[in-house]
């Protein structure tokens, strides 16, 4: 995405970043650019969306107890809220999701249960 638009939408104030996040966006950005090479190298991609981005959290909250009850090393749920929250904070859906879906092959949307709501090629 381009600095300019990453800054109109950092202005305009439509998110819920704080100033640490807001001030580490612009870094971010430019980092991804080194991935331009791979995503041209791909034929194609399916993005794979939640009907709601609350249910990330969840899925990684679940994904979580499952490896405790496997004995296996897991995060706390302050851990996991910390995480998420920096993964979304990093690249927020709203400003980076609609270029992906211009990109895809399709689009799988996803119920809270992971169940596939829908598959819809490109907007």
């Amino acid at each position: 995405m381009s600095g300019s638009t990453l800054s109109q939408w950092l202005q305009q104030g439509d998110h819920d970043l704080n100033a640490q996040e807001q001030a580490w966006m612009p870094r971010w950005n430019a980092a991804l650019a080194n991935y331009q090479p791979l995503w041209a190298a791909c034929g194609s991609i399916w993005v794979i969306e939640p009907q709601t981005w609350s249910s990330v959290r969840h899925w990684r909250l679940e994904a979580e107890a499952s490896q405790r009850r496997r004995g296996s090393a897991a995060m706390d749920r302050s851990d996991v809220e910390a995480m998420v929250r920096a993964s979304l904070a990093s690249l927020p859906p709203m400003l980076y999701q609609p270029k992906l879906r211009c990109q895809a092959m399709a689009v799988a949307e996803l119920d809270g249960l992971r169940r596939c709501l829908q598959v819809t090629p490109p907007l």
